[in-house]
């Protein structure tokens, strides 16, 4: 049976050896999956040609993610529901993957909760207050608080912004971002001013896959964390490697030859 390492902040499935060892065909394997492109919905609704057009730019640390224009009538919530990270797609794997094992679910399920920090003012929205712990770091070394607002009441017409500058979008928790706004401009009569088509990705990021550290050849499926005989920590490997550094031959039964390390699927 599989079950969860929970000493790692992220879940493990890996095997934990009790008594007979286990197979290697009942590892788990999760192929990298990339979804279709969907078409945004025929809607012959528009917006005001004089409304303005922003670029914004998402980043994880100095690392550009993607790019997306919103018009000035959008509000921030708008934004927030188009932004998302590699951090939501993990957890959700983990929390269904855990849910169709029927084991007891301790990964937190992605959230709708989020915060913007812009020009000194906090945005928020979902349920979980995600400005809680900074509000009350701050009230302890006797520092002014930030004003709190809904994201969902404030446009970007509302916002005073200034282009090149680093706000911040914090989700899953404590999963931080930055933002940047790169251009401002007035809305062209060529322009598509379709409603449904905003927030628009204009451009994204090929995240090209790792490549497996032992072989060098093959993409990474699996990311090893704590073995104390690999290089780095973590370690990537492809699934013939993965099987050869960790498995005994299949002649031989087949099974797994350590479990002192965790392992992780490669979810792109």
């Amino acid at each position: 049976r599989m079950l969860p390492n929970t000493e790692h902040p992220l879940v493990s499935f890996g095997q934990l050896l009790e008594g007979e060892v286990p197979s290697r065909r009942e590892e788990l394997i999760y192929r990298n999956y990339m979804p279709p492109p969907v078409s945004p919905k025929s809607c012959t609704e528009k917006f005001s040609i004089d409304s303005v057009l922003l670029r914004v730019a998402l980043y994880k640390g100095e690392r550009r993610q993607a790019e997306y224009e919103v018009y000035g009538e959008q509000t921030l919530l708008d934004l927030r529901r188009s932004l998302s990270c590699a951090t939501t797609k993990i957890l959700k794997w983990q929390a269904d993957e855990l849910k169709r094992q029927q084991v007891e679910n301790t990964v937190r399920r992605p959230s709708e909760s989020a915060l913007f920090y812009i020009e000194d003012v906090v945005y928020l929205c979902g349920e979980e207050d995600l400005a809680k712990p900074l509000l009350e770091w701050l009230s302890r070394r006797s520092t002014a608080c930030p004003p709190t607002r809904d994201m969902a009441d404030t446009s970007f017409e509302d916002l005073q912004l200034q282009l090149g500058k680093q706000y911040i979008f914090m989700h899953n928790g404590d999963c931080e971002h930055t933002l940047i706004f790169t251009r401002c401009w007035l809305t062209e009569h060529t322009a598509d001013r379709r409603r449904s088509l905003y927030p628009r990705l204009v451009w994204q990021a090929k995240d090209g896959a790792a490549k497996c550290h032992v072989c060098d050849k093959l993409a990474a499926t699996w990311e090893v964390h704590g073995d104390k005989l690999a290089d780095t920590s973590p370690c990537f490997l492809c699934e013939q490697c993965r099987y050869q550094w960790h498995y005994a031959r299949v002649s031989e039964g087949g099974h797994a030859l350590r479990s002192d390390y965790q392992v992780y699927p490669v979810i792109t």
